[in-house]
């Protein structure tokens, strides 16, 4: 997949007809070889229309990663805290991509890639990653703070990219507590922090983002819930995928820098503006319970406030998910 993206995909991302014979040419293979590389382009998801004696073109024009654009999107201060920034073709997943290697990268490491086999969101459930279409980002962090302290952090990540693409002009995001985007009431991504490290010594993690930016229907009929993309919120003017990776790579990066040197402010305040569920009737399904009650917020370390019958109480992130009451 990776010869694919690297060499194909870029000759076909104008959306118009190639011949076989000049794509093999300007790839210096045989048409054979362009013929192996459209069915392993077809296999990942990508929509390709073979025409006889017109060649062949992918359904939709294509607008890949690219890294000068990525950066041309992002402030100054971003700039300079990313390390490196990597662009990958098809993988299982940018966050277990990193995680792997977490003790040998340098804060900043950013990874990209075009799609995923085995995108995940919390409890391990499956992220749907068409081949283009979305942003599936991850960054990877060192924290002086023990793992204790960075209970707020996903709140926190995900303030900063509600506040980026809502500046931009993307939408008015809110936030379903601990970790999804929403706009409106359908979903439109999600952050996903994972960690390395030992009680009271400094922290590793991977914090990833999967954003639905280009997204215009359920690629596969795996998408089990309402969602949404920047492209079906304003159909008229489609974003491109290259800004809005460098607004939310930069929200991200500065986001963790403020953590790590104290500038996550008052979360309980800051999160009344993003909260999506404030006074909602509200589900928790616990491991071991449901609990009913009335969402009223967070905590100062990012728990959960309900007001049930049993009084006001907060509940941490984990293996807990949150529905509204119908």
């Amino acid at each position: 997949m990776r010869d694919s993206v690297t060499g194909l995909l870029p000759l076909l991302a104008d959306g118009r007809f190639h011949s076989g014979q000049v794509l093999a040419q300007a790839l210096g293979v045989s048409r054979t070889a362009v013929w192996k590389q459209m069915e392993t382009l077809k296999r990942n998801g990508i929509d390709i229309h073979a025409v006889r004696g017109r060649g062949y073109r992918l359904a939709t024009r294509l607008e890949l990663l690219e890294a000068d654009r990525i950066r041309a999107g992002m402030p100054p201060r971003a700039l300079r805290l990313m390390s490196v920034l990597e662009l990958l073709g098809c993988i299982d997943s940018t966050n277990s991509h990193l995680m792997q290697r977490i003790d040998s990268l340098d804060s900043g490491h950013v990874c990209l890639c075009e799609s995923q086999q085995r995108g995940r969101g919390r409890r391990g459930r499956r992220w749907v990653s068409p081949f283009g279409q979305n942003l599936y980002v991850s960054v990877a962090w060192h924290f002086d703070l023990p793992p204790a302290a960075l209970a707020g952090l996903t709140l926190h990540l995900g303030m900063a990219v509600a506040d980026a693409l809502s500046c931009h002009g993307h939408a008015n995001v809110k936030l379903k507590w601990p970790n999804d985007l929403y706009a409106g009431e359908r979903k439109l991504g999600g952050i996903l922090v994972e960690l390395s490290g030992e009680m009271g010594g400094g922290s590793r993690i991977v914090a990833g983002l999967g954003l639905n930016v280009l997204m215009t229907r359920d690629v596969d009929g795996h998408i089990d819930q309402g969602w949404t993309s920047l492209a079906l919120l304003d159909p008229e003017n489609p974003p491109s995928r290259n800004r809005v990776a460098g607004q939310v790579i930069g929200a991200m990066l500065e986001a963790l820098a403020d953590y790590g040197a104290g500038g996550a402010g008052d979360l309980a305040s800051r999160w009344q503006r993003y909260d999506l569920l404030a006074g909602e009737e509200v589900e928790l399904h616990l491991p071991d319970r449901i609990v009913r009650g009335r969402a009223v917020g967070i905590d100062a370390h990012g728990g959960l406030l309900l007001r049930s019958s049993a009084g006001l109480q907060s509940y941490q992130a984990g293996e807990i998910s949150l529905r509204t009451v119908k």
